[in-house]
């Protein structure tokens, strides 16, 4: 026996069928690490995951994710998102990002002024981030898909954040929608009534078109 048969079999180009059939190389398989995973779920043009940590802090824990600029890319302006030469470096902050395994999640990162010819001194543009907001536009969005399933009350508790928290990000959602709805193309409405409290109701209107049903 071969020293290459005597070794355990190497299944890291491996894949199992459905009725437990071992082929080679039948796909292609990445060694995961967390920078990885956010690269392929969170990619933000223009920076870097630079360092990622657990810490054990709290019921369970909780991972550290430092962010730094790509240097080579100019900064962009927040307000006319076109790039400007730097000025100077606000404080760090830290934003609450989707939680991973039952983990917390913190980007770190001390964001950049920049000198736009247009408006003047300006925070330069995060991409996970809007205006002042301690959450991440991937936590906002997460937590407004669960307030959909979930009372707000419940939401809070189950991702370890404040009621307001969940009321802002449904807000955000909300607002981002309406502000990128689509209206051309509607043919048919629906309207309905929901009681609220005594003596108030709501009026909502649907698209009822077919093969399209949507909240308007």
């Amino acid at each position: 026996m071969n020293e290459k048969e005597a070794g355990p079999p190497d299944f890291a180009d491996t894949d199992v069928d459905e009725n437990n059939h071992v082929g080679k190389n039948r796909t292609t398989h990445t060694k995961l690490n967390v920078k990885t995973l956010l690269n392929h779920t969170q990619p933000i043009p223009g920076f870097v995951y630079e360092q990622i940590e657990f810490l054990e802090v709290g019921e369970t824990g909780r991972i550290d994710v430092s962010i730094r600029a790509h240097e080579p890319i100019q900064p962009k302006g927040s307000k006319c998102l076109k790039p400007c030469p730097g000025y100077d470096r606000l404080p760090g902050r830290r934003w609450l990002q989707v939680p991973l395994w039952g983990l917390l999640g913190q980007y770190h990162y001390a964001p950049r002024r920049v000198n736009c010819p247009v408006h003047g001194i300006v925070v330069e543009k995060l991409p996970w981030s809007e205006s002042k907001r301690p959450l991440t536009l991937g936590m906002l969005a997460f937590l407004a898909m669960w307030a959909k399933r979930l009372s707000w009350l419940e939401t809070a508790r189950a991702f370890n954040v404040s009621w307001a928290a969940v009321f802002r990000s449904v807000e955000y959602t909300v607002e981002w929608g309406l502000a990128h709805r689509v209206l051309s193309g509607v043919k048919s409405l629906g309207i309905d009534e929901i009681h609220r409290r005594r003596g108030n109701f709501l009026t909502v209107i649907y698209q009822i078109d077919e093969g399209l049903r949507r909240l308007l």
